[in-house]
């Protein structure tokens, strides 16, 4: 929803920002924030297209 109302590059940064904000808070534990930041990561790479190999030129 984020990238489709801001743009790839500054959905990216505003998540980026809200996690930071999660990761200093005092009342949300680190086992918690690095789940949360390998569930992101996977989303993302499942979600961003992929460069796909080119076939080889004649």
């Amino acid at each position: 929803m984020l990238r489709h109302r801001l743009g790839p590059r500054r959905a990216e940064l505003a998540t980026e920002r809200i996690y930071l904000q999660l990761w200093r808070s005092a009342d949300f534990d680190v086992t918690g924030s690095v789940a949360t930041l390998l569930l992101e990561l996977v989303r993302r790479h499942l979600t961003d297209p992929v460069e796909q190999p080119r076939a080889p030129r004649r």
